[in-house]
């Protein structure tokens, strides 16, 4: 009887130490936390609000079609920006494309989604009204804090194309 006892008192305190566990690093985690928008130049937040549909599926974010970052489910990343027309997308099975001309000193919200495919779900971005986002971004995590990017990418091969021809 008493080895039953101790078994029961073990476990208690084993489920006791791992549910303290589990709530101190969930709570420990950083939510998200607005960063500061550099006067002359724009602030784009890219985000994803957790959802069980794919939560497997992180898609690319490309900018003028170079790679800057990984939009997780659940998770959030910034990307400083000139100002002037940028194109951004996500692919996968096809290419989500959105444009936004960025302005100094604005801040910017595109949302991640997915959407049924043929075979697996499809990236969709969509630029999203700064109040709409604030109430989603808040319960999404920051995503590689250590390797946000900013606008120092090479120039497009197009680019470079079209400056080397009028040389």
């Amino acid at each position: 009887m008493k080895t039953i006892a101790k078994n029961k008192s073990r476990i208690s305190l084993g489920i006791s130490i791992l549910l303290s566990w589990l709530c101190m690093t969930s709570c420990s985690t950083p939510h998200f936390q607005k960063a500061e928008v550099p006067e002359d130049m724009g602030l784009v937040y890219f985000y994803r609000p957790k959802k069980s549909f794919s939560p497997d599926l992180n898609y690319v974010i490309r900018v003028n079609g170079f790679e800057i970052n990984t939009l997780l489910n659940g998770g959030y990343f910034t990307f400083i920006a000139k100002p002037g027309r940028i194109q951004f997308s996500a692919r996968n099975e096809i290419t989500s494309y959105l444009t936004l001309d960025v302005k100094p000193g604005k801040v910017y919200y595109i949302k991640g989604t997915t959407r049924p495919g043929s075979l697996i779900a499809r990236p969709h971005l969509q630029l999203i009204s700064s109040e709409a986002a604030e109430n989603e971004i808040v319960l999404c995590r920051p995503k590689n804090k250590d390797k946000e990017h900013n606008t120092n990418l090479p120039p497009r091969p197009e680019k470079i194309m079209k400056e080397l021809a009028t040389q």
